[in-house]
């Protein structure tokens, strides 16, 4: 059986990502369009709550992993 912390890596819940975000005072986006296009590549976007600007994944270029990645690292 796996240890927990190293399942969550490699299979990072949507869910445990937003709520780490929003400790942090971050909101995730997930995009919504269904055509992938060159300003919506499909993933997510993380917002500053305090300001409402964006500060990773603009394009919603985002997967699970760099999301993880920008609340750890």
């Amino acid at each position: 059986m796996k240890n927990t912390a190293q399942e969550y890596i490699e299979n990072p819940n949507e869910n445990k990502l937003r709520r780490e975000l929003q400790k942090q005072g971050y909101l995730l986006n997930k995009s919504k369009v269904k055509n992938i296009n060159t300003d919506n590549l499909g993933g997510f976007l993380i917002v500053d709550t305090s300001t409402n600007a964006v500060v990773a994944g603009s394009r919603y270029e985002l997967n699970k992993h760099d999301v993880y990645r920008f609340i750890f690292e």
